[in-house]
């Protein structure tokens, strides 16, 4: 049986893509899972403030390392607040 390479190549090529999508997520859904907004999250990205790797794609979509079965990196907030009455 002959096996034509090119078949094997995009079938190659297309399961690379998947493992890529899987292991991304867009940068609304990362900000909803983090607990932030997605302005927030988008000023990060553009700061290059993110605490995880990101991309953003031709089209402009911002692709977030870390797919929604791995666990997420929470953000710790560093804001103490004080209400003190004098």
């Amino acid at each position: 049986m002959v096996v034509n390479i090119f078949i094997i190549r995009k079938l190659l090529y297309f399961i690379e893509i998947c493992e890529y999508i899987y292991s991304h997520m867009k940068l609304s859904q990362w900000a909803k899972h983090q607990g932030i907004t997605y302005r927030t999250a988008w000023n990060w990205f553009k700061a290059g403030k993110l605490p995880v790797k990101a991309i953003q794609t031709k089209t402009g979509t911002i692709l977030v390392e870390g797919s929604i079965l791995q666990p997420d990196v929470k953000i710790q907030s560093s804001a103490i607040i004080s209400y003190d009455k004098i």
